[in-house]
């Protein structure tokens, strides 16, 4: 997870997604992103190496700051093996009147907090992998 430096346009996350699609094929990552009211909530899979150079890359991108890992470790199957980097858009305008919303991103209070809920993220994320597309460019 982290925090946008300055907030991101539509087109902005467009760009950044198609980048981090080519980038990801390359490495053999998959992966899901999330953006919502400026944070970023990001589950990576892959062969080691490639995790930890693409991790690298984000740790020195500018327009990244308060990064935290929530969770590492070894997996049986990708969550997210069919999208190089799928993206599910959180519309913050609307969403926040549905019953039993969730603001994922601002709902912990801490890093430590968000850590120490790794299991709940990591849960949300499988139940949005059932919202998602089966085309692989999103």
């Amino acid at each position: 997870m982290s925090e946008a430096t300055e907030p991101f346009s539509d087109p902005e996350l467009d760009r950044l997604l198609e980048h981090a699609r080519v980038n990801n094929r390359s490495l053999g990552i998959s992966g899901i992103l999330l953006y919502e009211d400026n944070m970023f909530l990001q589950m990576i899979e892959g062969p080691a190496r490639s995790i930890i150079k693409l991790y690298g890359t984000i740790r020195k991108d500018p327009r990244h700051k308060n990064i935290v890992t929530i969770s590492e470790g070894d997996a049986i199957e990708r969550q997210f093996g069919q999208w190089t980097m799928a993206h599910y858009k959180i519309e913050s305008d609307n969403a926040g009147a549905q019953d039993g919303y969730l603001r994922i991103m601002t709902s912990f209070q801490s890093a430590d907090q968000l850590q120490r809920e790794a299991t709940f993220v990591e849960k949300y994320l499988a139940q949005l992998r059932e919202l998602l597309p089966a085309d692989s460019t999103t």
